[in-house]
């Protein structure tokens, strides 16, 4: 189980060529970010630009019944 403010970093880099990590909620819903692949996967999450929720579920299927947080 995945758990409330848990930051999951993604294997793959967004389409735009930037890390990427997904955000859990405490409400069962997730948020994506991307910055530059240099960063931490916390600095990603605090500072990175988020991204739409087609690409986000493209990225993390694993989270296929959290809803996406706008």
């Amino acid at each position: 189980m995945i758990k409330p403010d848990t930051i999951l970093p993604c294997n793959n880099l967004s389409d735009e060529g930037y890390k990427v990590v997904a955000v859990i909620g405490w409400i069962n819903d997730f948020a994506v970010y991307q910055y530059y692949t240099t960063s931490s996967d916390r600095e990603c999450a605090s500072n990175g630009d988020k991204i739409g929720e087609d690409q986000a579920r493209r990225l993390f299927p694993e989270l296929a019944s959290y809803k996406y947080r706008r």
